[in-house]
């Protein structure tokens, strides 16, 4: 496997002061692209993510630098978090998931696979829960809605649990394109 020195940086740009922001972001990630060496990919996916009608937190290329000295080419892109949650759905209301990292997925069930209805073969989507006050009926509800993803055999039956099937579809169409597995 490829080794870069080249590391992925999160900002938190109200760390000192609460109320210092940019363009609406309070959390930025600058992804130094360190497996790609393109240095454009997750660029390029954003830009068809919007070309396709789904829309993505804020990006944008960038020039990194730490002390003058020049770190490269960045994608500096928007967090998600609950503030972005509640800027993009204009809601405060709902529970952000954010699985562990896909590689621990047999280990922690984060690929969102019906893995059977006890709530500790899902650890990788309740150990990270960004909201608070998450109860059991929860985590229940949302192993649920996985069961029923994965027993529909139909169309209709897959659009009762997606706001929009035609965006995950395209969204599933973006990640096999890009993805190195092809």
């Amino acid at each position: 496997m490829h080794k870069s020195q080249r590391y992925a940086y999160k900002i938190k740009l109200d760390y000192i002061n609460v109320n210092q922001q940019f363009n609406g972001m309070t959390e930025i990630h600058l992804n130094t692209q360190a497996m790609d060496a393109t240095e454009i990919r997750e660029y390029i996916i954003y830009e068809l993510y919007n070309k396709l009608g789904i829309k993505t937190q804020q990006y944008c290329f960038g020039n990194f630098f730490i002390n003058d000295r020049d770190m490269g080419l960045v994608t500096v892109v928007e967090i998600i978090n609950e503030e972005y949650i509640n800027k993009k759905y204009n809601s405060e209301k709902g529970i952000l998931y954010k699985p562990v990292t896909m590689h621990y997925k047999e280990i922690y069930g984060a690929d969102l696979l019906y893995r059977g209805d006890n709530i500790e073969e899902y650890k990788g989507i309740f150990d990270n829960v960004k909201s608070e006050n998450i109860t059991f009926e929860d985590k229940k509800r949302l192993v649920n809605i996985i069961k029923r993803i994965d027993e529909a055999k139909t169309t209709e039956e897959l659009e009762k649990y997606f706001y929009d099937l035609d965006k995950i579809i395209k969204d599933v169409a973006i990640t096999k394109a890009v993805s190195n597995n092809l």
